[in-house]
């Protein structure tokens, strides 16, 4: 879509709207807006992606800024990176355009349905030894460690369930020699670092995902089709965890107690018997999860619900150039 812009006799096309878009300064949030930036640029705008953050003290120029700057801001809109496929029923029941007065754009799920991650070479070749659904992927974000106690009961769940697993752990401490027995039983994976989430989690092998419910995870691990083990620890991971469970049944809970509560090892190995592998429960939990992806691919594509309100917005950032 271009306007053009007459000068004379000569009809040139105007210049595509530049967008700049400021990410909250963490991994898990600029991948989210790093995706939307493809999808806007593909629209044929014009990005610039705040990639660096300085801390300044002051000066001259900060003086200028009134304090309540940011609070005075007025938004014409909000951009989420949600889907009504998923979302449908809050979206549509009370409208956020009541509820708030602005409009809503539900663009997600963001990330592209096929994930090229060249870093997933050595996972996807462990993944590869194993039959469908046959392993659990454990990640609990990049801004969230789990407790020891917490990590050696669920370790223990892994070794006593014979789970096999991919656990991106970060710095999460580990019991002493558990990354010892799983490399050498070749059950299990740990990944200190960067996990490629996405390529994990669309792979065939992958049967669960134990996650705290970060709303990047939720997404990613719904598009997929991964029925998810819900183990929120804070903030909007509880109501997150609350959606997956109770409304969209695409997951079942393996504690609710945060950072307080430590659950047991025999129970957690008893959930994850019940959801990893060809089991009833766990096809059951696989099919709703299916049937779920594939209402969120169909939102994001010609004529989707996520893509009508992409279409939409870019129309209004075009209007809004012109």
């Amino acid at each position: 879509m271009a306007t053009t812009v007459t000068s004379g006799s000569a009809a040139a096309p105007a210049p595509a709207p530049h967008v700049l878009l400021v990410p909250y300064p963490a991994r898990g949030h600029m991948q989210p807006l790093l995706h939307l930036a493809s999808r806007l640029a593909a629209a044929g705008l014009r990005l610039t992606v705040v990639a660096a953050y300085v801390e300044g003290h002051g000066g001259e120029h900060a003086e200028a800024i009134n304090s309540n700057f940011l609070w005075n801001l007025e938004s014409s809109a909000f951009v989420c990176n949600t889907s009504r496929a998923l979302e449908g029923s809050y979206l549509e029941a009370q409208p956020l355009e009541d509820l708030a007065g602005k409009r809503v754009w539900a663009v997600g799920p963001v990330a592209p349905e096929s994930a090229d991650d060249e870093s997933a070479g050595e996972v996807t070749r462990w993944l590869d030894t194993f039959p469908d659904a046959a392993v659990a992927y454990v990640s609990f974000g990049t801004m969230m460690t789990l407790p020891p106690p917490h990590a050696a009961s669920f370790a223990a769940a892994l070794e006593r369930s014979s789970t096999p697993f991919v656990w991106a752990a970060s710095t999460t401490m580990l019991p002493e020699g558990f990354e010892e027995r799983a490399a050498s039983s070749g059950n299990g994976l740990v990944i200190r670092g960067w996990a490629p989430q996405t390529s994990v989690l669309r792979h065939r092998a992958v049967g669960c995902f134990v996650t705290h419910c970060g709303w990047n995870s939720v997404m990613e691990a719904a598009a997929a089709g991964v029925p998810m083990l819900a183990w929120p620890m804070a903030a909007d991971q509880f109501f997150n965890a609350r959606l997956v469970v109770d409304e969209a049944r695409v997951g079942v809970p393996v504690s609710l107690g945060g950072f307080v509560h430590v659950p047991d090892a025999d129970e957690l190995a008893a959930v994850l018997g019940e959801v990893v592998g060809n089991g009833e429960a766990g096809s059951e939990l696989r099919a709703r999860t299916m049937e779920l992806a594939a209402r969120m691919a169909e939102a994001v594509r010609e004529d989707g619900s996520s893509r009508r309100d992409l279409d939409g917005m870019v129309r209004e950032l075009w209007m809004l150039g012109s």
